[in-house]
């Protein structure tokens, strides 16, 4: 998971193996700084990907008024 590889390698070392290039790193990026600041646990990826999911129902309200 490249969230991993963020959190074990460096917040902004994106060298990544050849297995993420697909991957877009501002969701693993932000995964992996939540596990920085508050622990590598699985309540804390939760709410973080839930703040994620919030913000994109939110731009999509506003994008559709």
């Amino acid at each position: 998971m490249p969230a991993t590889f963020l959190y074990e390698q460096g917040l902004f070392n994106f060298a990544y193996p050849s297995t993420f290039v697909a991957e877009p790193p501002l969701v693993h990026l932000f995964v992996a700084a939540s596990w920085k600041l508050f622990g590598r646990t699985l309540l804390v990826t939760h709410m973080g990907m839930m703040l994620i999911g919030l913000g994109v129902i939110f731009q999509l309200h506003r994008l559709l008024k």
